[in-house]
């Protein structure tokens, strides 16, 4: 079972070290479901095997971000 906030699914460092070419980050993605304020989010993580939005973690945001620059 999959942790959920914000009614996303949670990928943690392990789910991610299990599967990382699987999820990237999307930038100011108008697709994107909105922040539970009812704001654009500005960085959001995508799931490519299930073509769903996602939430990560803190720690895999920065690497994934690292990867890109």
């Amino acid at each position: 079972m999959y942790k959920r906030k914000g009614g996303l699914r949670v990928v943690d460092m392990e789910a991610f070290k299990n599967e990382p070419g699987r999820y990237e980050i999307r930038t100011l993605d108008p697709d994107a479901p909105l922040c539970p304020y009812g704001n654009q989010r500005i960085h959001i993580g995508y799931d490519k095997n299930e073509n769903s939005y996602v939430r990560v973690t803190k720690s895999v945001l920065k690497i994934i971000l690292n990867k890109t620059t």
